[in-house]
């Protein structure tokens, strides 16, 4: 009952969450199919090539034959650094961002000063799908009681203020 009500509220709030979840389940159950990785990447690839200006003008320069083999045409790209991205934010934003709902996150800083990045409804039902396998892969279920130790004071507030917090952690019965 909780798996299947706390799957219904992140479906209203535009998440596919229950979908990546069953498809990566699928996944681990079945296999994946040996050239998702490239798939994806080339997927990646192309998206950053059209509609990212930072990476745009990378792959400009480089040439655009990542089709070929993604994996090593990466190897030629700079190292994304928290000075790149605070030095080239704006061009590192994808032009479609206004066609998706999405937030700012950042890092803790527990490694110097926070870094401030974007987070669409998309990566987060995936990141979200994950973390659930990854539970239940060590063999907890949905709805299952689970209690979070964390050392960031910060990060225990944002998880647990306000009232959708507190819903979902009561539906999925987190501590």
């Amino acid at each position: 009952l909780r798996k299947s009500a706390y799957f219904s509220l992140v479906r209203l709030r535009g998440q596919a969450l229950g979908t990546y979840y069953k498809r990566f389940f699928h996944e681990d159950k079945c296999g994946i199919p040996p050239d998702t990785t490239k798939k994806l990447l080339i997927q990646l690839l192309t998206h950053c090539e059209q509609l990212v200006p930072y990476y745009s003008e990378i792959i400009h320069r480089l040439g655009n034959s990542y089709p070929e083999n993604p994996e090593e045409y990466l190897r030629e790209f700079p190292i994304l650094t928290k000075d790149t991205i605070r030095k080239n934010f704006n061009e590192l934003k994808s032009k479609d961002l206004d066609h998706r709902k999405w937030s700012f996150n950042s890092s803790s800083g527990s490694t110097g000063e926070p870094i401030v990045l974007i987070q669409d409804l998309d990566f987060k039902a995936r990141a979200g799908a994950i973390k659930l396998l990854f539970s239940k892969l060590a063999g907890k279920e949905i709805g299952e009681r689970e209690v979070l130790l964390w050392g960031s004071i910060q990060d225990i507030t944002k998880g647990t203020l306000g009232w959708r917090a507190r819903l979902i952690n009561k539906l999925t019965n987190v501590t």
